[in-house]
């Protein structure tokens, strides 16, 4: 409730809200707090579409995937943007959470521009990518750093202008 037109929370694990407790004590909204996007993260579509179903109820206006987190504990379970070097585990996620959400919410996802800057991760983007519009998403968003960029170093803007230039 600081006036922000529009908010996300930060990335929420699917197993947080399914198992209740501390994390969905956390995911709480205010009357004030809409419209916000209820960012979530995970490594299976099962639990995923659990997870949607739980932030659905809670009145979350958008579900936000996460397939952008490059942090290190997050690749053990791969789930954030480690799943962006498995692609079709990401559109299967991507999938599952947006038929959770059926007409109740609109989905929009993160990612990053790759793994790193291989072919094959380029490859892997352009998959995930266009499942993303396949699938019927509201919006992706974009991160021009790689994951195993992490935050460190320059995002390849030509990257991000060529994408929107391409779709």
């Amino acid at each position: 409730g600081h006036g922000a037109p529009y908010a996300v929370t930060e990335a929420m694990l699917d197993m947080f809200l399914i198992n209740g407790g501390k994390g969905l004590k956390d995911a709480q909204l205010e009357d004030e707090d809409h419209p916000i996007a209820g960012q979530l993260m995970g490594s299976h579509p099962q639990d995923m579409a659990a997870g949607v179903k739980v932030l659905i109820e809670m009145g979350y206006d958008v579900i936000d995937v996460n397939l952008a987190c490059p942090v290190k504990k997050i690749r053990r379970k791969c789930r954030g943007g480690h799943l962006m070097q498995r692609p079709d585990e990401a559109i299967a996620i991507l999938s599952a959470a947006k038929e959770a959400a059926g007409d109740d919410a609109p989905c929009s996802v993160k990612l990053r521009r790759a793994t790193d800057d291989s072919a094959q991760a380029a490859a892997n983007f352009d998959r995930i990518f266009e499942a993303v519009i396949d699938l019927g998403y509201a919006a992706a968003t974009v991160h021009g750093r790689t994951v195993d960029q992490k935050y460190i170093g320059p995002s390849r803007w030509s990257f991000l202008r060529e994408l929107t230039a391409k779709y």
